[in-house]
């Protein structure tokens, strides 16, 4: 009749399946009122060591990450999108499990005679659009069926690539990229504001299956900074009318 507090470990067969757990509350056939709380379910994964973020300027801290569901521990790639047009069904991605990293999403690459690297495209929203000379931090898990070094772009909404801030040399074994970089928009760029990065897949015209997960981008913010108070607001009001309009 006392609150009590139970933990209890164990094992699930490897070919069973578990979604819930369940309480069989009627075994004694006696009315009664059972109370919960702090109810906590957590599954035993192999160490997957996190990337040391690089300490933030004096004055400054890092955001969160602006990318949404970056490990697709949900089952959502809703932030990482196909290039929306010229496609023509020569991209396709899905998340699949991964025996060492869990959920991850897979990207399918096909080998295309074409010029435009935009036939295939990786595109990644953020939440939060990163500023000219504003810093940022990137990491992320990746591999791909076969060795290959992928061009990386700067997007603000369907604008043009504004520059290639650093390549990404893809293996066929997991590997973490991790950076710290500043934001610095191409020469005559009339937007000087991010808020997509992308993978340009088709760069060496072959087949490939790509895999990435973890990925997180955050920027340096002030100590002080909230989305609601005035250094936020002045900070940003040159360009609000553009990611208004």
């Amino acid at each position: 009749t006392t609150w009590q507090s139970k933990v209890w470990t164990g094992t699930i067969d490897k070919d069973e399946t578990v979604n819930r757990l369940t309480f069989h509350l009627n075994v004694y056939d006696n009315a009664a009122t059972y109370r919960f709380k702090d109810i906590v379910i957590r599954k035993q994964v192999d160490a997957d060591p996190v990337p040391t973020e690089p300490t933030p300027d004096a004055g400054y801290k890092w955001s969160r990450t602006l990318v949404k569901n970056g490990n697709f521990t949900y089952g959502d790639n809703s932030a990482f999108i196909l290039n929306p047009s010229n496609n023509e069904n020569n991209i396709s991605s899905s998340i699949v499990s991964d025996a060492e990293k869990g959920n991850v999403l897979q990207v399918i690459s096909k080998a295309k005679e074409a010029t435009g690297q935009w036939l295939s495209q990786l595109r990644i929203k953020l939440d939060d659009v990163i500023y000219e000379g504003e810093n940022y931090y990137i990491s992320f898990d990746y591999k791909a069926s076969k060795e290959i070094t992928v061009p990386t772009g700067i997007h603000y909404n369907k604008e043009e690539t504004r520059y290639n801030p650093f390549p990404v040399e893809f293996k066929t074994g997991w590997n973490r990229f991790s950076g710290k970089y500043t934001f610095n928009a191409k020469d005559g760029a009339p937007e000087k504001l991010m808020n997509m990065f992308l993978f340009q897949l088709n760069a060496g015209n072959e087949a490939v299956t790509y895999y990435i997960t973890n990925f997180v981008v955050k920027k340096m913010i002030p100590d002080d900074e909230k989305p609601d108070n005035i250094a936020y607001l002045l900070r940003r009001s040159p360009y609000l009318f553009k990611e208004i309009f």
